[in-house]
């Protein structure tokens, strides 16, 4: 994989705020236990269906020759870099690839109370509630999950 396109000294880097606020996201989605998911085989094929297979396989193959990142690290970094990647380089279809990762993960009930954390990162990073409700009304839940942000 070309990693110069997510690390390139020609594209600006994101706003510290911005970087912040997806480094929270990527936090309290990993808090969800999709940890295991973005090893699987499942989320592979949720990269290859939405074209990011080749950055997220750059972004393991960099971080697991890292000393410093071990096991749940390489994959903690690896996500929080696709998702500033696919922030960065697809704004308009993040909110939507990001609610079609959580429902290709959503084989367990997934807690509220991630989601209102999700809602706020989302917020910050300029989404209003009515488009994260949006997007996020096809992830399955006890009562939809725009009942629950």
């Amino acid at each position: 994989m070309d990693t110069e396109g997510i690390f390139s000294e020609t594209s600006p880097p994101l706003p510290q705020g911005t970087r912040t606020s997806l480094r929270h996201l990527a936090e309290n989605i990993l808090r969800l236990g999709i940890r295991n998911y973005l090893a699987s085989p499942d989320f592979l094929r949720f990269c290859r269906d939405h074209r990011v297979d080749d950055v997220w396989g750059g972004l393991m193959s960099l971080y697991r020759d890292q000393p410093e990142l071990y096991g749940g690290d390489t994959i903690r970094r690896a996500f929080f870099v696709l998702l500033q990647h696919v922030y960065r380089s697809r704004n308009a279809e993040f909110l939507p690839i990001l609610s079609e990762l959580l429902t290709d993960y959503a084989g367990t009930p997934l807690n509220p109370s991630f989601f209102l954390s999700i809602l706020q990162d989302l917020l910050k990073l300029g989404y209003t509630k009515k488009d994260v409700e949006t997007a996020f009304s096809i992830i399955p839940g006890p009562a939809g999950v725009s009942g629950m942000i």
